[in-house]
């Protein structure tokens, strides 16, 4: 199946990268697949001077597991691992807490649809996992999320947030949205983790 091109990306502001994804609905991924592909599974990229004990100090609910973690990842020594090396965590062993985005731009009727309710889409509003928003004809709302990227959805467009989750007091954290018509626009902020991401999610395929 032929695959519609994806709209090249324009580094038109110093660190951050923006691209509009349409109702092609193709998926795009800014994260080089750092995760695993399980949802409960977190791949942690070992950064410069990472032991195993030091990421289970960092993400885990109990950082004595850290032999544990050992284990889990067949590693023989705490220490030493190159750079990049991918250590699997499951997601119940981290300290993962749900995080929200604000709303701070609205034009025109946008709403935001949570648990089957609808609440208020104001500028400073808080949107969180499985919210639904919407733009209706001649509107758009603006998102920001925990580490400064922004979304805008632009006219005629809805999307819904998948996830929004990471471990507090530190950079470790995961966005996607689903974009299900119209378009959107991002401006990502570079990541200081490597095995944080920021997704697109859409029906057709994920790249």
């Amino acid at each position: 199946m032929k695959i519609p091109r994806i709209p090249a990306f324009v580094n038109d502001r110093p660190g951050i990268f923006r691209f509009v994804a349409v109702s092609l609905l193709i998926a795009v991924t800014l994260n080089n697949k750092a995760f695993a592909a399980d949802e409960e599974i977190w791949a942690i990229e070992m950064r410069k001077g990472d032991t195993i004990s030091g990421i289970a100090r960092r993400y885990l609910k109990n950082p004595n597991d850290w032999m544990k973690l050992q284990a889990y990842n067949k590693v023989r020594l705490d220490r030493g691992m190159p750079i990049g090396t991918r250590v699997n965590v499951p997601a119940d062993w981290m300290r993962l807490v749900d995080m929200d985005a604000q709303i701070v731009a609205v034009r025109g009727t946008v709403g935001v649809l949570r648990g089957g309710a609808q609440v208020p889409a104001i500028p400073g509003a808080a949107v969180r996992t499985g919210d639904q928003i919407s733009a209706a004809e001649a509107s758009s709302v603006t998102l920001k999320f925990s580490d400064g990227s922004l979304s805008t959805l632009y006219a005629n467009t809805r999307a819904s947030i998948s996830l929004l989750r990471g471990v507090p007091s530190t950079d470790l954290i995961a966005q996607r949205l689903r974009l299900d018509a119209g378009r959107i626009e991002h401006a990502v902020t570079p990541r200081k983790n490597p095995s944080s991401r920021f997704e697109v999610e859409t029906a057709v395929a994920t790249i």
